[in-house]
């Protein structure tokens, strides 16, 4: 019995003029990509882009385990 490769999944902090271009090319490569945004009018563009987008706002004070699980999801 043989094991399956596990999918590749990278997550990238600022989903901006940098990170949509790097998403775009991991994504063509066959890797699923998550992306930050500081705003949640930006949630449905990046999941029209095959992103799974996910709010980091820098502002708020999170714990380690609440970002843990935002970048789980």
């Amino acid at each position: 019995m043989g094991y399956k490769k596990a999918q590749e999944v990278y997550s990238i902090l600022g989903s901006g003029c940098l990170g949509i271009p790097l998403a775009m090319k991991l994504i063509n490569d066959g890797v699923t990509v998550k992306g930050s945004t500081r705003s949640e009018d930006k949630l449905t563009h990046l999941k029209e882009l095959n992103i799974l987008p996910f709010i980091v706002d820098i502002e708020k004070k999170y714990s380690i385990q609440t970002f843990s699980i935002l970048m789980c999801y």
